[in-house]
C-alpha cells in the first residue's frame, strides 16, 4: 500500500470567523478528516463563529498524503478568502521504516505565509532543518522571499495599544491586493475602452500620475501576457503536471532495478515510495503547495484597434 499517514489534534485561528449570514455556512470548506469548530457570537442566540477546525475521530484514519493534503490546502485557502493566521496543534504519524525513527512522526506547522509544513521529530538535525528550509519556510524564523499576507483585523473591542507610524505602503492598494502574491494588475485594453468616458479620463490620468512619479526607476521593455488557469501543484492531475513540465518522483530518485517481475515491481514500489512526491520543473524543485500556472484561453475579446465594445453592467 506504500506510505500512509495519520493525524490528530486541530487547527486554530487567530480570530473567530463569522457565519452571520446563512449562506457563509454553506461556503465552508468540504472536507475528509477535519470537522469545522464553532462557538456561538457573543449577545446572539443565531449566528455562529468558526475557531478552527478539528480531526475527526471517526474518519480520521491512516490514509495516503493526497487525501490529506486536499484538506489542508482548503483549509489554507479558506484562512487566505478570510484573512486568518493559522496554528497547529496537530501531531502525525507516517507507516514507513525511515532511516532514522523519528523521522516517521512530527508536528504540523504553518509558516508566515499560511502554508503548513510537516516537520519530523528528528528536526533538530541539521539535515532536516536544513532540507525544511529549502522549501522556503518560515517557521525557523528565516527571512521570508516574498511579502508576508496582510496582518488579520483585531476583534471589535476596545483595547489600549502603542500605534505606530503607518508604513509608506499600508493603504488601499495594498488592502485591495489583500492576501494575494500578485505582483501585477492586468487589465484588459476592451473593457477599459468600453467603460464611460469620466472614467476613461480619471484612469489616464492616474497612469500618466503614476509613470511621472517613477519615470526615474528603470523599467521593463516589454511584457509577454498569457491568459492561465492556476493549479496548486500537488492537485495536479498527471496531464497537467505534464503539460507544466514538471516531474513527480515518488522514490527520492531511486528507480527499480531492472528484470523485476510485476508482483516484484509492486513490492519495491510499496517499499521505497515516499510520504508524499517531489515536485521538479526545469531543475528546481517547487513547494507542493506553490501554485503554478496552466495556459488558458482569454475569454475577453481582442481591443481590434479600438473598435470592440462590451457594455458594462448597469450596477457597476
Amino acid at each position: 500500500m506504500g506510505y500512509e499517514l495519520y493525524y490528530e489534534g486541530r487547527i486554530t485561528f487567530d480570530r473567530p470567523v463569522s457565519l452571520a449570514r446563512p449562506e457563509e455556512e454553506s461556503r465552508l470548506p468540504d472536507l475528509r478528516f477535519f470537522n469545522p469548530v464553532f462557538e456561538r457570537a457573543e449577545g446572539t442566540s443565531t449566528s455562529r463563529h468558526v475557531t478552527g477546525f478539528q480531526v475527526d475521530e471517526e474518519t480520521g484514519d491512516w490514509a495516503k498524503s493526497w487525501p490529506w493534503q486536499r484538506d489542508f490546502a482548503a483549509i489554507e485557502d479558506f484562512a487566505r478568502r478570510h484573512q486568518v493566521t493559522l496554528t497547529a496543534h496537530l501531531r502525525w504519524q507516517g507507516d514507513g521504516c525511515p532511516s532514522d525513527p523519528a523521522d516517521d512522526r512530527g508536528q504540523i506547522v504553518f509558516d508566515l505565509h499560511g502554508t503548513h509544513h510537516q516537520v519530523p521529530d528528528s528536526k533538530n538535525d541539521n539535515r532536516a532543518v536544513e532540507a525544511h528550509r529549502q522549501r522556503c519556510c518560515t517557521c525557523y524564523g528565516d527571512p521570508a522571499p516574498h511579502p508576508a499576507p496582510a496582518p488579520s483585523p483585531a476583534p471589535s473591542r476596545t483595547t489600549t495599544r502603542t500605534t505606530r507610524p503607518p508604513h509608506p505602503t499600508d493603504g488601499p492598494v495594498q488592502d485591495w491586493f489583500g492576501l494575494s502574491y500578485s505582483n501585477y494588475q492586468v487589465l484588459h485594453r476592451t473593457l477599459m475602452q468600453s467603460m464611460p468616458l469620466d472614467w476613461q479620463t480619471r484612469m489616464v490620468s492616474c497612469l500618466e500620475e503614476l509613470g511621472a512619479a517613477f519615470r526615474h526607476i528603470e523599467q521593463p521593455h516589454a511584457f509577454h501576457v498569457q491568459a492561465a488557469t492556476e493549479h496548486i501543484v500537488n492537485e495536479m492531475t498527471p496531464a497537467e503536471l505534464a503539460t507544466a513540465g514538471i516531474e513527480d518522483d515518488w522514490y527520492a530518485g531511486q528507480t527499480p532495478p531492472a528484470h523485476l517481475t510485476d508482483d516484484e515491481l509492486a513490492q519495491w514500489q510499496a517499499e521505497h515510495e515516499q510520504v508524499a512526491p517531489c515536485y521538479y520543473q526545469d531543475g528546481r524543485e517547487l513547494d507542493p503547495h506553490e501554485r503554478v500556472l496552466l495556459p488558458a484561453h482569454d475569454p475577453i475579446p481582442h481591443y481590434n484597434r479600438g473598435r470592440t465594445y462590451i457594455e458594462p453592467s448597469s450596477d457597476s
